[in-house]
C-alpha cells in the first residue's frame, strides 16, 4: 500500500469498519459510549477506524478480534 497523507501529515484515507458477529443464533452488539460525538448510546457492530498500514486484507478479522470480548474473539 502506498502511504497517503494530507499536507499536515494526517492519513488521507481512513476506513471505518463495522463487523456484525453471530454465533449460535446470538448477535454481538456494542453500546456506544455517552461521550461519543456520533450517535452516543446507540447499539453498533464491532469495529473502528483503520488507517495506514492496518488497511488491507484481513482488516475485518483484525478489527473484530481487537474489539470483541474475549469469549467471542477466541475462534
Amino acid at each position: 500500500m502506498i502511504p497517503c497523507s494530507t499536507p499536515v501529515g494526517r492519513a488521507a484515507l481512513v476506513v471505518n469498519v463495522e463487523v456484525f458477529l453471530e454465533r449460535e443464533g446470538r448477535w454481538l452488539f456494542l453500546r456506544r459510549g455517552a461521550g461519543e460525538s456520533h450517535t452516543p448510546g446507540a447499539l453498533a457492530g464491532v469495529g473502528g477506524k483503520v488507517e495506514g498500514e492496518d488497511a488491507g486484507p484481513g482488516v475485518l478479522e483484525r478489527a473484530a478480534r481487537r474489539r470483541s470480548p474475549r469469549r467471542w474473539a477466541s475462534t
